[in-house]
């Protein structure tokens, strides 16, 4: 229900097919220093919600901030690397 950029909709699935819309998205930011070094996201493309299937539960959601928690610190030495 919330408004979100369509630019990773605009992104061909394959040859010639234009990319489904997101129907269901959850997102954590990844925080490492108390500084933002990037977000993740996951989300389900369908051409519309029921056909995207049920919504990201609690624990679901939990799971990706665990996951977040887990990578920010990898990100953050990778983009020093590559700085």
């Amino acid at each position: 229900m919330i408004p979100h950029s369509s630019v990773f909709e605009a992104v061909p699935i394959s040859d010639g097919q234009p990319g489904e819309a997101i129907q269901k998205i959850m997102s954590a930011p990844l925080v490492f220093e108390r500084k933002i070094v990037g977000v993740i996201q996951i989300s389900r493309k369908a051409n519309s919600a029921p056909e995207a299937g049920s919504d990201f539960t609690h624990q679901q959601s939990r799971e990706l901030k665990a996951i977040a928690e887990a990578l920010a610190p990898c990100i953050s030495a990778s983009a020093k690397t590559h700085a």
